[in-house]
């Protein structure tokens, strides 16, 4: 089988396709990561400060501008940087 200059570029039109989807699909899977290590991070940070702010009483909740009823949405939302809410609201 005899091989042509013109099949030799085609064989690496097709590499360098193949090489930039595996690019795209390697930095996808970095990005997906770091999302998912940043959301993990933030709700760590949120558990850690609703377990300090759920402590106090009724009258010092009061007086930061919080509320009992409301603590866990604020904190979430508080320690949230995606445009995501706590409970999927």
């Amino acid at each position: 089988m005899f091989t042509t200059t013109r099949d030799l570029a085609v064989g690496t039109g097709r590499r360098a396709a193949s090489s930039r989807r595996i690019g795209q699909l390697l930095r996808s899977i970095r990005e997906r990561m770091s999302v998912w290590a940043t959301t993990g991070a933030d709700y760590f940070a949120a558990a850690g400060a609703w377990e300090d702010l759920s402590r106090l009483c009724d009258g010092e909740l009061q007086r930061r501008g919080l509320s009992r009823a409301t603590l866990a949405r604020e904190v979430c939302s508080a320690f949230d940087r995606s445009q995501r809410t706590c409970g999927g609201a």
